[in-house]
C-alpha cells in the first residue's frame, strides 16, 4: 500500500511498510488465529478492518487486475531455493515459480509484472556487491 492505514494501532503507526501486514497482527488474539473465510464485502464494525477490506476490495474487483502474493522468510527461500548459495539466485528462483503458475492464463494481450520486495542479505554478500 502507498500510504499507512489510518486506523493502525499506534505502535504499528511508527513503520512505514507492510501495513497489511500490521493490520493482521493487530487482530491476532494469543490462542487465536487468522484462518478462515473473510467477506471483503461484509467488514465488521472494526475502522481498520473496514478500511484494509475496501482496499482489498478493490483490488479484488479491478478488471485487469491479478495480484498473488507469496510470504515466506529468508531462511525458507534460501533453505529450499538457494541452490547454488547465492542469494540472488535464490530470490529470483522464488519469482520465477512465482510468475510461472500464472504464464498459462496469460493471453496475447496480458502484461505480467513482477514487484519483488526489499532485500535482506548482508551487503557484503556476493549478491550485493556484483
Amino acid at each position: 500500500m502507498l500510504n499507512p492505514l489510518t486506523h493502525l494501532p499506534k505502535e504499528a503507526q511508527k513503520k512505514d511498510f507492510h501495513h497489511v501486514m500490521e493490520a493482521l497482527k493487530s487482530w491476532q488474539v494469543p490462542n487465536s488465529s487468522l484462518l478462515g473465510e473473510w467477506a471483503l464485502e461484509k467488514p465488521s464494525d472494526d475502522e481498520l478492518q473496514q478500511e484494509l477490506f475496501a482496499n482489498l476490495l478493490w483490488l479484488a474487483k479491478h478488471p485487469r487486475l491479478i495480484t498473488i502474493g507469496a510470504y515466506g522468510s529468508g531462511q525458507f527461500v534460501w533453505k529450499h531455493l538457494n541452490l547454488a548459495q547465492d542469494p540472488a539466485q535464490a530470490l529470483g528462483h522464488a519469482y520465477g515459480l512465482l510468475a510461472a503458475s500464472v504464464v498459462p492464463f496469460l493471453g496475447d494481450d496480458d502484461t505480467l509484472l513482477v514487484a519483488p520486495a526489499l532485500r535482506s542479505e548482508d551487503s557484503r554478500s556476493e549478491a550485493i556487491i556484483r
